[in-house]
């Protein structure tokens, strides 16, 4: 039985090691193996997670089935001020692809965000993550603007932005 649970400070290393995994496999056709190794240091080092837990209220999510991590997915709130909840980061394990879990793990943001008045969910996913951008589409996430995001050393994030009402 596959399980949802929010994180603890103490399980963020599993959230890093699900992320050297995934990472690698999902952007090895899309981004240089050198913007892979910045990024992964810019977002999954563990100082860096801890300072999100901690620091930016950016809640964690973890999907087991029994001991075996499946993903997780990183969103923060702001639904009193502006009405929206971001979805930080979500990635499944290879092996946990296409069955359905990125659905589980939108519908607890989406519980969630409704307890923090949020009226909508929303993203950001590179340009070229195809299958990201179908499965989106799929759950409901529409295209609201494409960014640029310059994240230093010569590397930017070039991202579709996608959002869903939750109302």
């Amino acid at each position: 039985m596959i399980e949802i649970n929010t994180a603890q400070e103490h399980e963020l290393i599993s959230i890093q090691e699900m992320a050297d995994i995934i990472w690698p496999r999902t952007f090895d056709a899309i981004l240089s193996k050198d913007q892979i190794s910045y990024m992964m240091t810019m977002m999954y080092d563990l100082e860096k997670l801890k300072y999100q837990f901690h620091s930016e209220a950016h809640v964690f999510l973890i999907a087991k089935e029994g001991s075996d991590n499946l993903g997780f997915c990183v969103y923060q709130s702001d639904g009193q001020h502006h009405g929206k909840t971001k979805i930080h980061k979500i990635y499944l394990m290879p092996e946990a692809q296409g069955k359905g879990l990125g659905r589980m793990l939108i519908n607890e943001v989406i519980t969630h965000a409704r307890i923090n008045h949020s009226v909508l969910i929303y993203l950001n996913v590179n340009v070229n993550n195809t299958k990201a951008i179908a499965a989106y589409k799929a759950i409901g996430f529409k295209e609201t603007k494409r960014e640029v995001i310059d994240i230093g050393n010569g590397y930017v994030m070039d991202d579709i932005v996608m959002e869903m009402p939750i109302i």
